[in-house]
């Protein structure tokens, strides 16, 4: 099966609370968050060969790169705050990014805030946040609760 780019589409904007606006990023466009809570390393390849028969299915959450701690080189222009592996993916299939940009998050404990809640079903938390010590701000009581504890109810 060839997967192909879907062309990029006229930027998108809702103004419900909390939305962003839709955009289609080449994945040299996205970088790495640098306090990234999981490990975005894991399985890369699994999930390339997935992209690569399928697309990228759930569009990444991202900042725009000037809002992101640390000093980004062209050509990166957004940061992901969800993501993180799917970029990483992408970049070895060579496929666009359906990206959500989201200009609202203010501070890193709103950054890591969307991090914990988009991946905590998902799968388990990296060092970052199962060692409080090192824990950036963030209001999620499931995050807060010891590992041994279980998925949230």
């Amino acid at each position: 099966m060839t997967v192909t780019t879907p062309p990029v589409p006229d930027t998108t904007t809702d103004t419900a609370p909390g939305s962003g606006t839709l955009v289609w990023l080449g994945p040299e466009q996205v970088g790495q968050h640098p306090d990234n809570i999981r490990d975005a390393g894991r399985d890369i390849p699994a999930l390339a060969a997935s992209i690569k028969e399928v697309g990228v299915l759930v569009p990444l959450i991202v900042v725009p790169a000037h809002t992101a701690p640390g000093d980004w080189p062209a050509p990166i222009t957004h940061v992901a705050v969800d993501g993180n592996g799917r970029q990483a993916a992408a970049v070895q299939v060579g496929v666009d990014l359906p990206c959500l940009i989201r200009e609202n998050l203010d501070t890193a404990g709103e950054s890591v805030t969307i991090m914990a809640v988009t991946g905590l079903a998902r799968d388990g938390l990296t060092g970052a946040l199962s060692r409080p010590t090192r824990c950036r701000p963030c209001s999620i009581s499931a995050c807060r609760r010891p590992r041994s504890a279980g998925p949230p109810a």
